[in-house]
């Protein structure tokens, strides 16, 4: 439970950080990533950026299956499986703080070590990926 709780106010804080007014500066390959499943899931762009940088949560189905087709799209999510040391680069950007660096590295390690992926299409993959589950 201290993970989930330190894994959510790592989320919060990043998100802080963006700020809500200040649009999130995604490189080209991820922007472009979040505009086409954005359209494909048709999820209003805005909103898609707000699910994708953890400032609101997956509420339905297709917003799991947007995470999914963002994190295929940008090669987080292969064959099924999460590559979680892209997970853990992305999140880890923004933090100049060596031990900050680390404690968010440990809360992933601890979600890699703790996922299972049995009875779960690539959507539900996705947003356990997300959320930490």
């Amino acid at each position: 439970m201290n993970t989930l709780l330190l894994f959510t106010f790592v989320c919060v804080f990043v998100a802080a950080i963006q700020g809500a007014s200040v649009p999130r500066l995604w490189p080209a390959k991820e922007e472009q990533a979040l505009e086409n499943c954005s359209a494909e899931k048709n999820i209003p762009l805005e909103l898609a950026r707000k699910i994708l940088s953890h400032q609101l949560p997956a509420e339905n189905e297709d917003d799991k299956c947007l995470m999914s087709c963002y994190m295929k799209a940008t090669n987080v999510l292969v064959n099924h499986k999460v590559n979680w040391e892209s997970i853990y680069e992305s999140h880890i950007a923004h933090i100049k703080d060596p031990e900050t660096r680390e404690r968010i590295k440990a809360i992933f390690k601890k979600c890699e070590e703790n996922f299972t992926y049995e009875g779960k299409d690539d959507c539900q993959i996705a947003y356990d990926a997300y959320t930490c589950k």
